[in-house]
């Protein structure tokens, strides 16, 4: 770049031969070093205007999406001793994946592998869903869908790989001669503590991270917080959020005269909601006549109404009337039921109407009409 810069210079500023004729001229030769000083000072200048040094800045690279079946949570020690170990995995696709025949691999810091488990035969992951393998030593509450007597060692690692052993499909380790892991080792643990590793994001927005460098796909939680198959899905902090209101047409109908209960469940939630069911059994006084919607089924006998999956935003109806036969109070419930996935403030079939949204009530007060016969004439 000098050569190009200072041959520019030169095909714009006067020659060398030039400066040195008018040094000549000059009675004091500092005024010669002065003009030198100053053409060099400009030659620089030109350079780095036309040849400017750029900078690299690193971005902060983007946490990527998990795009298969994760290990989202494990320990190979806990407070129940050296076997108090599990792995969890789960599924943040959007579509159900078989598991069938996979195997849990495990290493100690020699990098000696053999398989811990088999994953039973029809075994598939629901969009959402967990799975816990636990050694036989586990101590924790949740109840394991597998478990493995064979241990991992402190600073081992485990994977989950295909049927052959061989195609990993997610690894960790805690030692750098662990033949499982990816990126950055983590920090083996070596005290018997109610403490493991969860995948991030972790907590109620799931284990949907995979940067593939343990270091930074993990972080370190106190308490261990294992999830099963029966754990209500859900899609990477994707929750249904279910919200029911009710209204009547008449809150004080007379006795004989039919009131018309109209019920509405809402998904205020992010994610959908499978499998929902309602109930609203007309209280004793109240005689079912019929009833109305354009979605799902109601069975007057039981009071549910099998909604089925309600996505999210969505809000669907259901209309019933009924005949007023006694004059006595009367309250209607509708709950919902039950729900494949869970609410984040409701609890269903709880028949609380105590800080959740799931559940509405309304009440009439049926009226008798008093028929008097009073005489014209009293003679």
């Amino acid at each position: 770049m000098w050569i190009f810069a200072s041959g520019f210079v030169f095909g714009c500023l006067p020659r060398l031969a030039d400066f040195h004729t008018v040094a000549s001229l000059m009675p004091n030769r500092r005024r010669f070093s002065r003009l030198a000083l100053l053409f060099a000072l400009f030659a620089s200048l030109l350079s780095g205007m036309f040849f400017p040094h750029s900078q690299m800045v690193a971005a902060k690279p983007r946490p990527l999406q998990a795009t298969n079946v994760v290990i989202s949570e494990f320990r190979f020690r806990g407070d129940g001793g050296a076997n108090d170990e599990f792995v969890e995995l789960y599924n943040p696709t959007a579509t159900s994946i078989d598991i069938s025949g996979w195997l849990i691999r495990g290493s100690n810091n020699a990098a000696s592998v053999s398989t811990r488990a088999t994953i039973p035969a029809s075994t598939i992951l629901l969009p959402g869903q967990y799975y816990l393998v636990t050694h036989t030593g586990y101590s924790g509450p949740t109840t394991a869908n597998l478990t493995y007597g064979i241990g991992i060692t402190d600073d081992g690692g485990v994977a989950l790989t295909l049927s052959n052993g061989t195609t990993i499909i997610d690894q960790a380790g805690l030692s750098a001669g662990s033949a499982y892991k990816e990126g950055t080792f983590l920090t083996s643990l070596t005290t018997s503590v109610d403490r493991g590793y969860e995948r991030k994001l972790g907590g109620s927005s799931d284990s949907c991270l995979d940067d593939g460098d343990n270091s930074t796909d993990f972080q370190l939680i106190s308490a261990s917080t294992p999830q099963n198959s029966s754990t209500p899905t859900r899609l990477c902090g994707g929750n249904a959020d279910l919200r029911i209101t009710q209204i009547v047409d008449d809150a004080t109908p007379l006795v004989g005269a039919q009131v018309i209960f109209t019920i509405t469940i809402f998904n205020d939630g992010t994610g959908d909601a499978r499998s929902v069911e309602v109930k609203s059994l007309l209280p004793s006084g109240l005689s079912y006549v019929s009833h109305s919607t354009l979605t799902g089924t109601y069975n007057s006998s039981t009071g549910i109404w099998d909604v089925g999956t309600l996505t999210n935003g969505a809000s669907v109806t259901l209309s019933i009337t009924a005949d007023v036969m006694t004059g006595s109070t009367k309250t209607n419930m509708a709950e919902v039921w039950s729900s494949y996935d869970g609410d984040p403030d409701s609890t269903p079939a709880n028949s609380s109407t105590i800080s959740e949204d799931d559940n509405d009530s309304i009440t009439i007060t049926p009226q008798t009409l008093l028929i008097t016969n009073t005489p014209n004439n009293t003679n």
